[in-house]
């Protein structure tokens, strides 16, 4: 406030004129504050979306992976079935 009277003062202010000033001032100030914290904050809330949009990708392509191995296995184990029944069948009928 003491920088803002002085400022004022060289600009050729005084009285209401000053104090009208400083209020401006104060008020600028404050709200470039304000600003800031909320760019602050925005920038947070951004950088814990892009994790969790991140950890859910992992959580995503994991799964996706597991049930690739799954289904994998799966048709192994069917190619296996077929091959032990066209054995069946070729012992049966051989």
């Amino acid at each position: 406030m003491k920088e803002l009277m002085e400022v004022g003062k060289e600009m050729g202010l005084e009285g209401t004129d000053l104090r009208a000033f400083i209020k401006d001032e104060q008020d600028k100030e404050r709200e470039s504050r304000l600003l800031e914290r909320q760019a602050e904050r925005d920038r947070l809330d951004a950088e814990k979306n892009k994790l969790e949009a991140e950890r859910q990708a992992e959580k995503d392509k994991l799964e996706a992976e597991r049930q690739a191995e799954k289904d994998r296995i799966e048709a192994e184990r069917q190619a296996e079935d077929r091959r032990l029944e066209r054995d069946r069948l070729d012992i049966q009928w051989g």
